[in-house]
């Protein structure tokens, strides 16, 4: 088994498309269920718990109230893969959501890495474009689930990375000789285009204390699972920037019939409550899944494989819009 340690994630508040993501994420999270309080099955089984490569599409609408908003105003898009990186065997999850309202544009991409053998997260990468561009990662290890910001260097005086350096020739005075100024770039990260200019800067590193993951390495860890229609509840441990969340995981007392562009099929209710850890500073309002949704979230699942069908959950933006996520289509291989 590695040391590198377990760990959970989530998206920006603003964000519907990514909300999309995130709600499949969501969904596929309530499946989650831990040895004891929260942690993997009890023994690694030496068959693959995934498909080679599977994808799953997705389309989410939003509306207030009663009023809708438009008809679908995101899609999203989520792929896992069996890889080699370097020496090591990997399921690489890869997930993309494209869309906007109320003159709000957003391009999502997230990845992760667990390990084939011992499904444990290696790195959690999450990148949005828009009208509200950041970026940040995760990455796993024997320190813990360290958090990290891609930002601008804001090292004036002081920085050792040449590559943030800017050079340039001027004139001391219109006719004098030409000489060479070197200098720390200035500009704000919404200014600057140089990419070279940015590092990725260490924010928060989470103690890791039993089974922690990533939203979306949840996701698919809740397959090996499977919570039964009237089950117990269970909880699970997620990592998201700063924070981190117990989530409590509730299954709904029988399966239900659900109408999706997938398709019509049964499905079981699963519901999910946030609560922040001892020392987290988190409300539960505030907890993003990786679409972007917040707080209690409720999602549909297939019983067999635990894919999100559909999601149900509330994403602000300037005011609370409530979303529904829904599963456009599916497709399974066992061929990489």
């Amino acid at each position: 088994m590695s040391d590198r340690c377990r760990f959970l994630r989530s998206t920006p508040s603003r964000v519907i498309v990514s909300g999309v993501l995130v709600a499949g994420l969501g969904l596929v999270l309530a499946s989650v269920a831990p040895e004891a309080a929260r942690g993997r099955p009890d023994s690694p089984t030496k068959v693959d718990p995934f498909p080679a490569k599977e994808t799953l599409k997705y389309q989410v609408m939003v509306w207030k109230g009663f009023e809708s908003l438009g008809a679908v105003v995101g899609t999203g898009d989520m792929i896992l893969e069996r890889k080699k990186i370097g020496d090591d065997e990997v399921y690489y999850i890869s997930g993309e959501g494209r869309g906007g309202a109320l003159g709000f544009e957003i391009h999502t991409r997230i990845k992760s890495q667990i390990e084939r053998d011992g499904l444990a997260p290696i790195l959690y990468d999450y990148e949005q474009g828009g009208s509200d561009p950041k970026r940040y990662k995760i990455e796993f290890g024997s320190d813990g689930a360290v958090y990290k910001k891609w930002k601008h260097c804001k090292i004036v005086e002081g920085c050792k990375d040449k590559s943030h350096i800017n050079t340039y020739t001027e004139r001391a005075f219109w006719i004098g000789p030409k000489r060479t100024v070197k200098e720390h770039c200035e500009l704000d990260e919404e200014e600057c285009s140089n990419r070279k200019h940015f590092w990725w800067q260490k924010r928060s590193t989470h103690p890791t204390e039993g089974d922690t993951y990533d939203l979306l390495t949840a996701v698919y860890m809740a397959r090996t699972l499977g919570l039964k229609p009237g089950g117990e509840s269970k909880t699970i441990r997620v990592v998201d920037r700063h924070d981190m969340w117990d989530v409590k995981v509730t299954p709904g007392a029988a399966l239900e019939t659900v109408t999706v562009p997938a398709g019509e099929r049964e499905a079981l209710l699963v519901s999910l409550e946030p609560a922040p850890t001892e020392g987290s500073t988190g409300v539960r309002e505030e907890f993003r899944g990786l679409f972007g949704l917040h707080g209690a979230l409720q999602v549909w699942c297939d019983p067999q494989t635990f894919v999100p069908v559909k999601i149900l959950g509330v994403i602000p933006f300037g005011v609370d819009l409530n979303a529904q996520v829904e599963l456009v289509s599916e497709e399974r291989s066992e061929t990489p």
